[in-house]
């Protein structure tokens, strides 16, 4: 750890997880590692200064995001200083990115919606930049551009401006994942291909894994992708009820018992008496979009673990194994179950 980097000794090292991800995800950590590497620093100096960097990149960013966001300040902060929160957010995960892409992006429609300016053309790209760095980041969050929706249409000379500026977002989010998943299509290689010599030392590379053969059983056994999603919700319930708030290490450092069963109470408790201002009414239909939100992304993560890390046939996933990458999507479950939010109509 003492030693420093030396570009003439290189080790071959697999990566059959994370090379698929965008480059975005690690633009902090890679940044950082580019400038120590400069310094002759050590390799542990690299790491860990790379981990407090990456942390402070996403500490100002969530700052920023509750700073903005006009209502639920409360559950936006408890959420992000979770056990499990904090420990993703302080090491080198992809995950990173990816929770702050979700709360920003979360945090500016809900400012659009609720700030009494009306919708501009700088707001519409601020939000088409956020939704393809989203994309970049997990497919799978995309979703979260549904809560454009609740802007009211007041904010738009017309309603045909808003609606074609919603499908604008949809368009743009729909073509940034087709992109992606396109150029990680032509990177990825199934089990089967694996070359021998290095799938004995693999930890990501689960057996019998096929993206493509995964995806062809899917569509010809649809009723039993059904029951994917339920055993996948179920069988490891224990691990999420734990893993959420916090699971720390390798998935192996429990918190105290008595954290777990407080902390799910508190959790709701703190969304169900969140105030915000008179002008602010969270109507009915603005819940069911947040329904929406959350049932396509634990959906589409269960769907995404399903075919890239379980063999073809498999009865269920734990969701993200290497973490809990459902992290954001409890905000809008709370959003939906629990409402204190009192206010006179927009």
């Amino acid at each position: 750890m003492d030693s420093s980097l030396k570009s003439e000794e290189k080790t071959f090292v697999d990566f059959p997880n994370t090379a698929l991800y965008s480059p975005f995800c690690y633009l902090p950590q890679a940044v950082s590692i580019y400038i120590l590497k400069k310094s002759n620093a050590s390799i542990g100096y690299i790491f860990y200064v790379a981990r407090l960097i990456t942390f402070l990149t996403w500490l100002f960013s969530i700052f920023f995001a509750i700073r903005i966001i006009p209502i639920y300040k409360r559950l936006f902060a408890f959420l992000a200083l979770l056990p499990m929160s904090i420990c993703i957010n302080t090491s080198m995960s992809a995950d990173v990115m990816t929770n702050i892409c979700s709360f920003l992006l979360t945090a500016y429609i809900f400012r659009c919606a609720f700030s009494k300016e009306r919708f501009t053309s700088r707001d519409f790209i601020i939000i088409a930049l956020l939704l393809i760095l989203l994309a970049l980041t997990k497919l799978v969050y995309t979703p979260i551009i549904l809560l454009f929706l609740i802007i009211p249409r007041r904010k738009y000379s017309n309603t045909r401006s808003f609606w074609a500026q919603f499908f604008m977002l949809l368009i743009i989010g729909l073509a940034s994942t087709a992109i992606w998943s396109k150029i990680i299509t032509n990177l990825y290689i199934p089990y089967f291909k694996y070359n021998p010599r290095f799938i004995n030392d693999m930890t990501d590379l689960y057996s019998g894994t096929d993206i493509r053969g995964q995806i062809k059983y899917i569509l010809s056994h649809k009723l039993d992708f059904l029951a994917v999603i339920y055993h996948s919700l179920t069988i490891p319930f224990t691990m999420y009820f734990t893993g959420y708030i916090g699971t720390l290490g390798w998935l192996e450092c429990f918190l105290p018992q008595w954290i777990y069963i407080l902390s799910y109470p508190l959790i709701f408790f703190i969304a169900f008496f969140e105030k915000a201002g008179e002008d602010i009414e969270f109507r009915p239909f603005y819940k069911l979009i947040l329904l929406c939100i959350f049932i396509s992304t634990v959906v589409l993560l269960i769907f995404s673990q399903y075919i890239s890390a379980e063999a073809i046939g498999d009865k269920y996933v734990p969701l993200c194994r290497e973490g809990i990458s459902y992290l954001f999507s409890l905000f809008y479950l709370c959003c939906f179950l629990t409402n204190g939010l009192t206010s006179r109509r927009l």
